[in-house]
């Protein structure tokens, strides 16, 4: 564990179910550990991958909720800020998805070696852009991962779609600015550079764990959904539609049906760890 460690350990909330203390991984990956509490014995604990400019809480605090529903099912769970997000203090035009890649893979080893932790029993949740690198990490054989969970997952065509945006400008000038309607960011050239030749679609396949995938049927990602089914080849393979539901299943609306049934039912599908 010597390339791991955290800078700070406080209690941050202790309702009973879960106890969340703050961790810095690899000295630059911000995180929130959420641990049952009172639990006897190793746990299943489940790696938690933010979308693309959102933060470790996720969109409505979804992630937040999820983990304190984990923890009363007695799984731990560990939520991240990839470079540039929520209280990393890396410029987010530095962030790339293959650094995103290597802030996860860094996170899944802490996981892995807590000591409250069965490494038998690990899973993966990505949202968005952050379950492309879920993928990513699921496809590595040497990852000792049993379930692989999906919310509105990017495939191939999408993060081409994102890299032909604004590559262009970037290619110029080094850097561009990109209004993406709840955020303005700036994007580096290496981050277009980083989606070439992606192909989750493949990777997907190099799984053998389970896996889940939940989409909203107004969601233009849900696209993706065949692809994914078409290459999996995990003995259990689950695809949820939301129907109406849009990418963040409507969670910052005032009816957050939609969003607590997504996350019940991946508590419902991790509780198989």
């Amino acid at each position: 564990m010597k390339n791991f460690g955290w800078l700070l350990f406080c209690i941050l909330a202790s309702s009973g179910l879960a106890v969340e203390s703050s961790v810095t991984i690899a000295g630059t990956v911000p995180g929130t550990l959420s641990l049952p509490d009172n639990a006897g014995g190793k746990l299943p604990a489940v790696l938690l991958l933010h979308g693309f400019a959102s933060q470790k809480d996720e969109v409505g605090d979804m992630y937040k909720n999820l983990a304190v529903k984990l923890a009363a099912q007695g799984i731990a769970s560990l939520r991240i800020d990839f470079q540039g997000s929520g209280d990393s203090k890396v410029p987010f035009k530095q962030m790339t998805f293959t650094n995103q890649v290597s802030d996860a893979q860094a996170a899944f080893d802490y996981l892995k070696g807590r000591p409250e932790v069965d490494a038998t029993r690990l899973g993966l949740l990505g949202f968005s852009m952050g379950g492309g690198v879920a993928i990513k990490l699921a496809a590595n054989a040497a990852n000792p991962v049993k379930s692989l969970a999906l919310w509105s997952s990017t495939g191939s065509r999408s993060l081409a779609d994102l890299e032909a945006g604004s590559r262009a400008t970037a290619e110029k000038e080094g850097v561009v600015d990109v209004d993406l309607g709840f955020t303005k960011i700036k994007l580096g050239r290496a981050f277009y550079s980083s989606l070439q030749n992606q192909n989750l679609e493949t990777d997907i396949g190099k799984f053998r764990g389970n896996t889940m995938i939940i989409y909203g049927t107004a969601d233009p990602l849900s696209g993706n959904a065949p692809y994914f089914l078409y290459n999996l080849q995990g003995k259990i393979q689950n695809l949820v539609l939301i129907n109406g539901a849009d990418h963040i299943y409507h969670v910052l609306t005032e009816d957050k049906s939609e969003s607590n049934g997504v996350i019940d039912i991946t508590v419902n599908w991790l509780r198989g760890l």
